[in-house]
């Protein structure tokens, strides 16, 4: 009920570590498809407070677990629904969490394929995230405790690493995944100029050589990368 996700919304930004696993076991306990007709007001209050958690090292797990399950079942259009909160948890500067961003990768590996074909098309979204030209995040911190420390890359060659980590996944994920190999390929060609300004051309390289593409997705990144280079 509504009622019962303002509670968990409460408790979450009071007791971060007592709310965490507890909306994780009602959320295992339900179905896909009653996780799919969760919404309105009972699943916003949800979604911001999986939002807050994601802050935390000590819920980050629980949380992402629980938005995964979300997304999946994902019934609203909002720029801040499970999805979008879950995405931008995955950018490299602003991803809304003390968590680094090689273990969030690690919490990703393990989860990608608990929904099967769904799951890991939503996670060629994550690491896209990590290979975004522009970030941002909104929103002012709440909550009963001070505002963690945002992790971030020590230096432009961890970054940079860190985008080759997004890219070689989500070549192995095209590889692993026929049907989401075109999801790749408009990602891949979105991140040209990244690779370019980052010395990862061969990393771009190296991934449109590597794939096994349909006819859809060799069409969809060749014209990406034309576009890319026009500009």
């Amino acid at each position: 009920t509504s009622s019962d996700a303002n509670l968990l919304n409460a408790v979450a930004f009071a007791a971060p570590e007592v709310a965490a696993p507890v909306i994780r076991t009602l959320v295992e306990a339900t179905t896909p498809d009653a996780v799919r007709a969760f919404d309105g007001d009972r699943r916003r209050a949800l979604v911001w407070a999986l939002q807050h958690l994601l802050w935390f090292d000590t819920t980050f797990d629980n949380a992402a677990t629980v938005l995964l399950a979300l997304a999946v079942g994902e019934n609203e259009s909002w720029a801040n629904n499970a999805t979008g909160v879950l995405t931008d948890a995955f950018q490299v500067v602003l991803g809304g969490t003390e968590v680094s961003l090689p273990r969030r990768f690690e919490w990703l590996e393990t989860h990608l394929n608990d929904f099967g074909e769904s799951s890991r098309r939503l996670a060629v979204q994550l690491y896209g995230a990590s290979l975004r030209t522009h970030e941002s995040r909104g929103g002012n911190w709440q909550g009963a405790r001070l505002q963690p420390v945002e992790w971030r890359p020590a230096n432009n060659l961890d970054a940079v690493a860190l985008h080759r980590q997004a890219f070689e996944a989500v070549t192995r994920l095209a590889n692993a995944d026929r049907d989401a190999s075109d999801s790749v390929a408009h990602l891949i060609g979105d991140s040209l100029w990244l690779m370019v300004r980052t010395g990862e051309l061969g990393s771009f390289d190296a991934a449109a050589r590597a794939v096994d593409w349909t006819a859809q997705g060799r069409a969809d990144l060749a014209t990406r990368v034309v576009r890319e280079l026009r500009l």
